[in-house]
């Protein structure tokens, strides 16, 4: 009776968590759902997930359980539960395999038990790292740089994701660092406080900060910034806009701003995503109805003006988490509200799409179909696109043109698909 049990229940368990990872996208703007979480944890652990399967229905099978009805029904559930497992890991080897053939550069990637230790992508040759320097007390950076001895380079500072309340750089984009590295700009990957700890506008302030540091205090590490970029993802992307739109003077202003999948209207005045308790709980601490004012004064879209800085804005069409149609901030860069370039990806967190081209990027918590399997997130936009062509030629407005704007720092590589003209366009 008890075997019947146990393969009953791991049927139910298996069974459901597998449909939940195999089944069609939910539409987030509907309700936030947190069925994604377990959805990427059976995507990336497919194989593993598999085994305990097996390990089931074989126990299960041997200690009686099989002469039950319920222990039958188990059984079934369980088998129609592996073939969806199959299917989720020929879908992530088809989505890899398109993806490989079109990402920029290569991706260095260590496989096995590396991968699960917390640093699973290798510097590569030509690239030096310098872990953990203190800029401000109590809070770190990694620097990335080109490994030839250099001092005067164009400088990102990115900013992680991680819902304002988590997140570390050294998980998000180590590969993204080193192309960068490889193209010949140096990366600070800052951390800055976190909520519920210290208000959102402390954040900002925190980012500007570095953004500051990163004139000055780079010296002591043999860095001169030629210029300096904010670049971000998710949350990281609301911090880095919010920080170049907000910049108070010369020292915290920047030639350019980045954000990948990020949040820009931390209000949702139009309902374009699901309703998020903890930016009330843990990042405003009040709700909108209470200081509609102060969410307007930490929502990018709210802040854009003519004196923007360029930006280039990456959101993916199947971003379950944040929908494209929640990143509003992109029609004002599109009406020319801003000196920016927008680009409209498919697929996954992002891609660009030409013809029957498409590259795309995976983020974990965003597209299990795509889950860290995506070629190192197609080079995260392939180098976060030259750094915007390096902000557009240094704000001249003439980028991404024939022959080679799209160099970074003009030093770096030029990818053919992206060194052409980029309409703006309005989606």
């Amino acid at each position: 009776m008890l075997a019947a049990v146990v393969l009953l229940f791991g049927g139910l368990v298996g069974l459901s968590a597998s449909w939940n990872a195999a089944r069609p996208l939910i539409d987030p703007t509907r309700r936030y759902s947190p069925s994604w979480l377990p959805a990427m944890v059976v995507t990336e652990l497919a194989p593993f997930w598999m085994l305990v399967h097996v390990a089931v229905l074989v126990a299960g099978v041997l200690l009686g359980g099989w002469t039950n009805w319920g222990g039958r029904v188990g059984v079934a559930m369980l088998a129609a539960s592996i073939l969806l497992l199959v299917w989720i890991m020929v879908r992530t080897a088809m989505a890899v395999r398109r993806l490989r053939r079109l990402v920029a550069g290569p991706a260095h990637r260590t496989t096995g038990i590396a991968r699960l230790v917390g640093r699973p992508v290798p510097t590569p040759p030509g690239v030096s790292e310098t872990l953990g320097i203190e800029w401000v007390p109590g809070l770190t950076l990694d620097l990335t740089r080109p490994a030839d001895g250099r001092s005067e380079l164009p400088v990102v500072v990115y900013v992680h994701g991680g819902g304002w309340t988590g997140g570390d750089p050294q998980r998000q984009a180590r590969d993204m660092y080193h192309a960068l590295a490889l193209d010949g700009w140096a990366t600070l990957a800052i951390r800055y406080p976190l909520a519920p700890d210290v208000s959102v506008e402390q954040q900002i302030e925190a980012v500007g900060d570095a953004v500051a540091w990163a004139r000055t205090g780079g010296a002591e590490h043999g860095i001169e910034p030629s210029m300096v970029v904010l670049a971000g993802g998710s949350a990281g992307a609301h911090l880095a806009t919010m920080a170049a739109l907000t910049a108070p003077d010369a020292d915290r202003r920047v030639s350019g701003v980045i954000g990948l999948y990020g949040i820009y209207d931390m209000a949702n005045r139009h309902g374009q995503r699901a309703h998020w308790d903890m930016i009330r709980r843990d990042v405003m601490g009040v709700a909108v109805v209470e200081a509609p004012e102060r969410y307007d004064e930490v929502s990018p879209l709210v802040r854009i003006s003519g004196d923007t800085p360029p930006m280039l804005i990456v959101h993916g069409t199947r971003d379950t988490l944040v929908p494209r149609r929640g990143a509003a901030v992109r029609r004002r860069v599109a009406r020319g509200e801003a000196s920016g370039r927008l680009r409209r990806r498919a697929g996954g967190t992002a891609c660009v799409r030409r013809g029957d081209r498409s590259r795309v990027t995976g983020d974990r918590r965003r597209d299990p179909d795509l889950a860290g399997s995506a070629a190192s997130r197609e080079r995260h936009v392939t180098a976060l696109e030259s750094v915007a062509s390096t902000c557009w030629t240094a704000a001249g407005h003439a980028p991404f043109t024939e022959g080679g704007a799209a160099r970074s720092g003009g030093t770096g590589r030029c990818h053919p698909e992206i060194a052409r003209p980029v309409p703006t366009a309005t989606l």
